[in-house]
């Protein structure tokens, strides 16, 4: 069977000093806009209208994630 490490780190690469900004797919669909490097300290700012599409395709991704976890998640 072939799975994907569950302890992958997530982020944006800061376009500063190249540290990972740890972002999640929650994180993008939040309330918050800003994200700040915690190395150098630089803000991106998530553009909410210009990039609606791509938020509309992580909320499809984030309701597979979701889907799956159900259908996988065994009680014991």
């Amino acid at each position: 069977m072939n799975t994907l490490p569950t302890d992958r780190r997530t982020g944006i690469p800061c376009p500063d000093c190249g540290t990972l900004i740890p972002v999640t797919i929650a994180d993008l669909l939040g309330a918050s806009e800003n994200f700040v490097c915690p190395c150098c300290g630089r803000m991106l700012t998530l553009m909410r209208r210009e990039s609606a599409r791509a938020l509309d395709e992580l909320r499809k991704v984030q309701e597979a994630q979701r889907n799956l976890d159900r259908r996988t998640h065994v009680n014991l």
